[in-house]
């Protein structure tokens, strides 16, 4: 998941299109959104929310070993 902030300002749609294009083939959702006015927050919660809902409930980490 990829947020894109600052997008109330009008340059910046110029830099979510190349990173849509960029990343979206990959299959990696890319989120425009503006802190300032609080837009495309609420999508990009809920779509983490749903990736976290997916991990299981214990994650066993191993020792890493030199």
């Amino acid at each position: 998941v990829i947020a894109c902030n600052k997008m109330d300002i009008a340059e910046n749609d110029d830099n979510l299109n190349k990173v849509k294009a960029k990343y979206e083939p990959l299959g990696i959702q890319v989120f425009p959104l503006s802190a300032a006015t609080n837009e495309g927050i609420s999508e990009l919660i809920t779509c983490v929310g749903e990736i976290l809902n997916d991990y299981p409930d214990t994650i066993v980490f191993e020792e890493e070993y030199e």
